[in-house]
């Protein structure tokens, strides 16, 4: 499988970002995270190895700006 080029996976993060309201919205709420898990896996599995640290603060700031871990008092950033 191809690996994203940096810009492909802000793309993709980005749509992820855009699909939780609705996630959230349309799924059992003992499901959200596994129907999350489940679209950021598919994701990671096309993440390159040197994009890895960037993909794992996208994704940790993607759940805390949606609510759907505790958010800190530190803003969100790599």
């Amino acid at each position: 499988m191809p690996k994203l080029s940096r810009i492909e996976l802000d793309n993709e993060l980005n749509s992820l970002g855009a699909w939780v309201p609705a996630m959230l919205a349309e799924t059992d709420e003992h499901c959200h995270m596994d129907t999350f898990a489940g679209h950021a896996d598919e994701i990671e599995a096309r993440t390159a190895h040197e994009d890895q640290d960037h993909y794992w603060s996208r994704l940790q700031c993607i759940l805390r700006d949606k609510g759907m871990v505790p958010r800190a008092d530190e803003p969100c950033s790599e």
